[in-house]
């Protein structure tokens, strides 16, 4: 739901940002060293260092934002940059409840394995429905011009964010916020199959 205000408030800022790159800086090399950070944030949490973890996460969410921009400031936006991108976001939003499970595995285990699953719900109906988008031609830039359909949701890349700012800021109740994390998640993917499903039978013939 964010995404959309979010977009409009970081937008300038990082395409100034981009200005300044060298040329031997790629769009797929900052996707890939923020994945780099995000996965070292990972670990730090895993050893309960969670300022730290908190650190590198947000180095690799600003990463995660240049990329784009420095594709577009170059006007190179490649299939494969936007493949590596969505990638490595999905496999980083999984990997971090990991580390917060594995820091604190007897109270934040189960919530953890918990949140883990109800993100495959939310990045499979998200990415299911781009397919479809885009075998009939749907296109949308509320969130930025993108290579994938992104399809509105409780739980997007900017409340997953926030998600994990709370997460870090108060890691001794993960337990429980993220049991309420998971439950918007299931909200969402809930929402977008009944959504799609409904387009889909709309349109059958």
């Amino acid at each position: 739901m964010l995404d959309v205000y979010a977009r409009k408030l970081i937008n300038k800022p990082l395409d100034s940002m981009v200005k300044f790159f060298p040329s031997s800086i790629t769009a797929v090399h900052v996707t890939l060293y923020g994945f780099a950070l995000g996965i070292l944030g990972v670990v730090l949490t895993a050893f309960g260092l969670y300022l730290w973890g908190l650190l590198f996460f947000v180095l690799s969410r600003v990463c995660d934002g240049l990329d784009g921009a420095l594709a577009r400031e170059r006007g190179i936006v490649s299939d494969e940059g936007a493949y590596l991108d969505i990638v490595c976001d999905f496999i980083l939003y999984s990997s971090l409840p990991l580390g917060f499970g594995l820091a604190n595995l007897p109270e934040n285990g189960i919530s953890a394995m918990i949140l883990m699953l109800t993100f495959m719900g939310t990045g499979s109906s998200f990415l299911a429905h781009a397919i479809f988008a885009a075998q009939r031609g749907e296109t949308t830039e509320l969130r930025g011009k993108k290579s994938f359909y992104y399809s509105a949701g409780l739980m997007e890349g900017s409340e997953t964010i926030l998600a994990f700012f709370v997460f870090y800021i108060f890691p001794e109740h993960f337990w429980w916020l993220g049991l309420c994390v998971a439950f918007l998640c299931v909200v969402t993917t809930v929402s977008r199959v009944v959504e799609v499903c409904r387009i889909l039978k709309k349109e059958a013939p």
